[in-house]
């Protein structure tokens, strides 16, 4: 998905992740996912340069949709849908 599209898709649960120690990011993540309904998205929200590989590689582990990273200054907005 084009970084424009991703900047007007609509998220159902914003999981903000700033000033998180990795680990605990990751952890935090994880229990949040388990909110999501099926076919949601998730925006997840991180100040980590990193995290954007972390999710994408959780998503597939997970079996959901890694949809895309917008890059904003300061932080990262990565977009997750729920597909299973």
């Amino acid at each position: 998905m084009s970084p424009r599209t991703l900047e007007t898709l609509y998220s159902d649960v914003v999981v903000d992740l700033r000033s998180e120690a990795h680990a605990r990011a990751l952890a935090e993540l994880e229990q949040c996912a388990c909110t999501v309904g099926l076919g949601e998205v998730m925006e997840v929200v991180s100040d980590d340069p990193s995290m954007s590989i972390d999710i994408c590689s959780w998503a597939v582990r997970r079996g959901y949709e890694y949809m895309g990273t917008v890059e904003e200054p300061g932080a990262s907005r990565i977009f997750v849908r729920r597909t299973r």
